[in-house]
Parts: structure tokens; C-alpha cells; sequence
């Protein structure tokens, strides 16, 4: 009788029941967030000894991320056994988690507004992201928010970039520390400009020239030209040097120092070149209606991406120009390069920082208008461009507003007006 040959059995390889793990994008999520979900994902999956946790990492980390941490380990291998599954961890923390600056990303915190159309949710899911970066309870000077908010303001609004810079490199100063380099920051650049200023023993050495050239051969003075000597620093000819003016001892009537006249006087003309940035022209057609413009500003308001700004009427210029400081209110809109070239009436030049295009809310309707914004401080400014483009009715606008002054206290031939 034959014997029945037993039935092989096959056993089906084990397949584990646990999902796996997502690629790590860069792109898409944060690092912190990532690391933090695969961390529950091994508790919820009593995943526990380092072996399982580092295979099951390395497997499901995506070909991007598995290249870098083989960049980041080398010249050591991800396979080796000392490798531990902390030691790839700690590898993509140091690589990612990078700290922000706690001053700059305080900045974005203040500089945040709400943009237009965006629903307040949004919005307040945008200002915790940047919150979390900004230490206000973990800072070293979480327990004296003056100090902080002192500290702050002197990086975000100095008017020194090389301040800043020097301020940017401290990580978390305390308010001593940071004042200490801003008024170091500020002896330098003093410094610098002392050694960037003309010397004067170029007119002694050409004086002792001169005198000895005279005991060898006596010239004829009427030969020289004006345009052979700089202009005097005592009285600012071209004619005579300044060891021969016979100015020398006088005293400036400005600063009551010896040795120049108040004409050029340094100190007085750098008070000069600093009163105004940017000032304004009003031209007069009738002699019955001059008036004390001076001290007088006609100011429009207007609704600039959803923010109110009052620009002060400017028909000396072309283009409305902002400064840095209100643009930052106006939300920091993208700047893009400007080709202008802008002086002021003193003929220096004015620092222009860029262009940006807002939009201007104004008798129920909206435009898309160009800025101009520069460097320093100044009072927005409403250039022609935009009277024109939104129709202002200047007439309205200025004699409705300037109080007409009657009484002349003296009458000019009109052609000295010109």
C-alpha cells in the first residue's frame, strides 16, 4: 500500500500591519515638525530599541534627505554600528534648526500686517509662526521688557547699517551690552571720516615753494592765473594762497572761531545742507497774494493699501516718494530697482531705495499707482504724477486751506521775481 506523501505547507513572509513613513520634504514642512511626528510615530507603534528606529528612519527619509545625511556623517557610514539612530537626529538639527536672529525676527513680528482680503485667521496663524521665533519668554531679558523693547528698537530703527550689522551679530545682548556697540559703531565711522578729511600741509609746503622760487627769480604776478591756486580757506578766492589772505586772523561771526570767514564756514554750511531733505516750491502769479508759505504744509489724505497716509502736496516734483520708514507701515510691498536719479534744491543727491507699486483708495475708486521710496526720514510727499492720475482739484485744496494775507510789508518789481 502506498503511502500518502504529506502536503507541503507554505508560510506567507510576515508583512508588517505598520504604515509607513513619509519622505522628508525641506519644501513643503519644517524639520521640527517633521522630527516631532516620527517620534509619535514610533510610540504609537511601540517602536523602542534604537536598531528599529534608525532602519525604519533611514528607509522612509526619501533620496534627498538619505544623500545629505550622508554628506553630514562622512567620513563615517550611515551602516556602521556606532551610527546611532540620536547620532542622524542630531546630524539634520544642527543642519535645519538653524537659530534666527531674535532682533530680525522680532522685526517681521512688528512688520506683519494684515494684508488685503486675507481673513483674520489666517492672519493670526501667520503672526504666531513668527512669534514663536521671537524669545519674548525665553529671552535674556524676558524679565525686563523695557529693556527689551529699548534693545529692539536700536537695531530696527538705527539710521548706521554698520551699527546695525555690528548689532546683528550678537545673538541675545543684554540692553548694556548693545549700547556699548552702537556708540562704539559711531566712534568708528567718526574716526573714518577724520581720516577721510583734506589735509591743509599741502598749502604750507606749496607756500615755502613759492617764497623760494621768489629769492631765486622775481615773476611776474600779472602772469599767474586765478585758476593756479585752490580756493582759499579763509575767504574762498582763487587768487592769493591761503598763507597770503589777509583774512587769516579774522573771526567767523558762525562758529567765533579764527582763521576763516562765515561765508565758508564748514560748521555753518553742514547745518545748512541739513535743514531739509526734500522741501517744497510754490510759485506766486499775483503781488496781492504773496504769503508766509513757510511754515505752512497742505496735506491730502489718502488710503494707501488699506492705511491711511496724509502726503503733503508737492507740485516742485514729479514722482510721490515715501520714506523708508512709511513703507514699512504700508505693509513693506516689494521693492524693485529704480533708475530715477532725485536731488534735492541744495543739489545733493537723495539715496533712493527702490519703487514699489500700491494701491490708492480714493473717492470710491482704486488705482495702481507708482512710488518712489528713499532712504532717511521724510514726509510723503504728492508728487504731480499722482494730482494728475486721481484729478485733484488743487484750487480746493489750497485756497480752501491757506488763509490769504492782505497786508504786503513790501512790494517787489516783477521782474526781480522771477
Amino acid at each position: 500500500m502506498a503511502k500518502s506523501m504529506p502536503t507541503p505547507t507554505f508560510q506567507s513572509p510576515a508583512i508588517s500591519s505598520i504604515p509607513a513613513l513619509h519622505a522628508f520634504d525641506s519644501h513643503s514642512s519644517t524639520w521640527q515638525s517633521s522630527r516631532d511626528r516620527i517620534n509619535f510615530y514610533f510610540k504609537a507603534n511601540r517602536i523602542e530599541t534604537d536598531e528599529d528606529k534608525k532602519a525604519l528612519f533611514l528607509w522612509s527619509v526619501g533620496d534627498t534627505t538619505y544623500n545629505l545625511l550622508e554628506s553630514l556623517i562622512s567620513p563615517r557610514l550611515l551602516t556602521d554600528d556606532d551610527t546611532k539612530f540620536i547620532d542622524v537626529i542630531k546630524l539634520l538639527d544642527v543642519h535645519y534648526d538653524a537659530k534666527r536672529n531674535i532682533t530680525t525676527s522680532t522685526y517681521d513680528f512688528y512688520s506683519c500686517y494684515q494684508k488685503s482680503g486675507q481673513p483674520f485667521a489666517e492672519w493670526k496663524a501667520e503672526l504666531c509662526e513668527k512669534l514663536r521665533h521671537c524669545a519674548f519668554t525665553t529671552s535674556a531679558l524676558h524679565r525686563r521688557p523695557q529693556d527689551r523693547a529699548l534693545r529692539d528698537m536700536y537695531v530696527i530703527g538705527a539710521n548706521s547699517n554698520k551699527g546695525r550689522q555690528a548689532l546683528l551679530k550678537e545673538q541675545d545682548p543684554d540692553l548694556e551690552t548693545t549700547e556699548k556697540i552702537i556708540q562704539l559703531a559711531e566712534r568708528l565711522e567718526e574716526d573714518v571720516r577724520h581720516f577721510s578729511a583734506p589735509n591743509n600741509h599741502n598749502d604750507y609746503s606749496v607756500a615755502k615753494l613759492h617764497n623760494r622760487q621768489r629769492h631765486q627769480k622775481q615773476p611776474d604776478h600779472n602772469s599767474f592765473k586765478k585758476d593756479n591756486y585752490k580756493a582759499c580757506e579763509t575767504c574762498g578766492s582763487n587768487k592769493h594762497l591761503r598763507s597770503k589772505c589777509k583774512y587769516r586772523e579774522f573771526i567767523c561771526n558762525f562758529c567765533k572761531r579764527s582763521g576763516h570767514l562765515e561765508r565758508i564756514c564748514r560748521q555753518r554750511n553742514e547745518k545748512q545742507n541739513s535743514t531739509k531733505h526734500i522741501t517744497t516750491i510754490f510759485k506766486l502769479n499775483n503781488l496781492d497774494r504773496i504769503e508766509q508759505l513757510n511754515n505752512y504744509s497742505c496735506t491730502v489724505p489718502l488710503k494707501v493699501n488699506d492705511h491711511d497716509i496724509d502726503f503733503e502736496l508737492d507740485t516742485g516734483t514729479f514722482n510721490t516718494i515715501i520714506s523708508i520708514y512709511d513703507w514699512y507701515k504700508l505693509g513693506s510691498p516689494t521693492i524693485h530697482p529704480s533708475q530715477l536719479e532725485l536731488k534735492c534744491y541744495s543739489g545733493a543727491r537723495i539715496k533712493i531705495k527702490g519703487e514699489c507699486y500700491v494701491t490708492v483708495q480714493y473717492q470710491n475708486k482704486n488705482f495702481q499707482l507708482l512710488m518712489i521710496i528713499v532712504n532717511g526720514k521724510s514726509e510723503p510727499l504728492l508728487g504731480l504724477k499722482w494730482i494728475n492720475i486721481l484729478q485733484l482739484d488743487l484750487n480746493s485744496l489750497i485756497h480752501t486751506r491757506i488763509p490769504i494775507e492782505h497786508h504786503i510789508n513790501k512790494a517787489y518789481d516783477v521782474s526781480k521775481l522771477h
